[in-house]
């Protein structure tokens, strides 16, 4: 029985509804609720012994005991301990205090698809004016939940953790989620961390670390699958990846202005195959360091074997927002000759040359040049290619977007040959729709449809250049459309000719003299 001298309740209900609105923001209502009050008065205080309070829902099941006092001019004193034996995280929201900020709150409300407790362990201890005791100063505030099974999706459009086990932790003012192991998109997590510092500012910010081991397509697809690869214009977009790499991320959310959201995260290549662009070979044994944040990309030196030789990479974000990564390297083609899916043409050289090259990936589409003196190649092959090892002769390939599906195509080999091609990017695939090719000087801007051939040649052998045509390919790799070359001594059908003139143009599948 109750009444205002000592005394005790019991208290056997089903179907009950604890409204405390200065506690929690709703009603919280229970399928059973059983508990054992005893009260006592001394002067104006008063106090509550709370024993064997018992309490489950479908979101939740356990126990509390302890006591409450009330004290003159405070909320009054408390003592609680509380164990659960059943929870369901992704209902955690409606069971923490007011005093936690409400962007805090409503984050718990979505952060927790899934997650599953049966150890919850609940400390309450002091003066409730000094609630959540920052700090455990004057008093303690703990709530420890280990949780199995758990989904987190920490933050609008970011990858989610699964599988997540770990603990759920306030302690005084800070949020703590602490995963002893879990996964983002296949990868394996280790040393993942959650926290809020401070759950009373009126900024609430959102920390979360992490750490990943495995395969580099899975990073790939992580970043391909969250805010990062916005944030660093596209770097990564259509790379491809063989082998694997850890990964170490670090995000700053502030929850009331999730657009400043920042982000910093490195990954380690070890021993990868990647293949960058489509217009190039892939890149063997890379290792090296890609470092990355909000607003920028870094590289500080990874290296690799890239045309049967040694590079090394490295790549930063400029002052425009262009990504410009820097490569060096020396071409094996000897090596390079040894590998699966040489060209016929490549068995006629011999050597190794240095190369450079740039990068540059400016509003999603990627810039190319590598050039190279070719010094210690040397070429059997027909002319005007044939060059000895100790001969220096200028070689560039350049490629420029000119639209997000139209490119251009530079080429030169000293004086003896250039050429400009005007690309158009289909289904993956490049097409060449105009083309000028010119042998002793400079080529011009394609103006016209298809490919031109101009220029003068001191010599041309057509038999041994049709020997190298890739075996069952049955076709040049340029479909010519008009010629304008002089040659001064050309070689076909096993028969030499001098001071010859070619020109004409394609036309209904046959060839027109001009």
């Amino acid at each position: 029985d109750g009444s205002e001298k000592p005394g005790t309740h019991n208290l056997n209900s089903t179907n009950a509804t604890l409204d405390m609105p200065l506690v929690f923001r709703d009603p919280l209502g229970f399928d059973m609720l059983t508990a054992q009050i005893a009260w006592s008065r001394s002067g104006t205080d008063t106090e509550l012994r709370l024993n064997n309070i018992s309490f489950a829902n479908s979101h939740l099941a356990g126990t509390l005991f302890g006591n409450y006092r009330t004290a003159p001019d405070s909320r009054g004193v408390i003592d609680l301990t509380g164990n659960l034996t059943r929870a369901d995280a992704r209902f955690a929201g409606p069971y923490i205090p007011l005093v936690v900020g409400k962007a805090t709150r409503d984050w718990l409300d979505t952060a927790f698809l899934a997650g599953q407790s049966n150890d919850v362990a609940l400390r309450v201890k002091g003066n409730l004016d000094d609630f959540p005791f920052p700090d455990n100063k004057g008093g303690v505030f703990q709530v420890v939940a280990r949780i199995t099974g758990g989904t987190l999706d920490y933050a609008e459009s970011w990858p989610k953790i699964e599988n997540i086990a770990g603990d759920l932790v306030f302690r005084g003012q800070r949020m703590e989620i602490n995963a002893r192991q879990g996964t983002i998109l296949g990868a394996r997590l280790a040393k993942v961390r959650a926290e809020v510092p401070d759950l009373k500012h009126h900024d609430e910010i959102l920390h979360v670390t992490g750490e990943a081991e495995g395969p580099t397509s899975e990073f790939l697809a992580f970043i391909e699958k969250s805010p990062v690869l916005g944030m660093i214009d596209r770097f990564t977009e259509g790379m491809r990846a063989q082998g694997g790499g850890k990964l170490a991320l670090k995000l700053e959310i502030p929850l009331r202005a999730r657009a400043r959201s920042r982000v910093a995260g490195t990954y380690q290549f070890i021993n990868n195959q990647i293949v960058a662009d489509a217009d190039l070979p892939p890149v063997e044994q890379v290792n090296g360091r890609l470092e990355f944040t909000e607003s920028a990309v870094h590289v500080p030196n990874a290296t690799g074997i890239f045309l049967g030789g040694p590079v090394s990479i490295a790549a930063a974000t400029q002052r425009d927002a262009a990504v410009r990564l820097n490569l060096e390297g020396r071409v094996n083609i000897d090596n390079l000759r040894r590998s699966a899916g040489s060209p016929a043409w490549a068995h006629r050289l011999r050597g190794a040359a240095d190369w450079r090259g740039t990068f540059v990936l400016r509003n999603k589409l990627a810039d190319l040049a590598i050039e190279s003196n070719l010094q210690g190649i040397a070429s059997d092959l027909p002319a005007p290619f044939v060059k000895t090892a100790a001969e220096a002769v200028p070689l560039r390939y350049e490629r420029k977007f000119t639209g997000p599906q139209q490119d251009q195509v530079s080429f030169s080999y000293g004086e003896i040959v250039s050429a400009q091609f005007a690309r158009s990017i289909e289904g993956g695939r490049s097409l060449i729709r105009r083309g000028t090719l010119r042998f002793g000087g400079a080529a011009a801007e394609p103006q016209r449809d298809g490919v031109w051939v101009s220029g003068a040649l001191k010599g041309f052998d057509l038999d041994r250049w049709l020997a190298l045509i890739q075996p069952g390919t049955g076709q040049l790799p340029l479909e010519v459309v008009g010629l304008d070359v002089r040659i001064g001594e050309f070689t076909a059908l096993n028969r030499r000719f001098h001071e010859v003139a070619l020109s004409g143009t394609a036309q209904g599948g046959g060839w027109q003299s001009t």
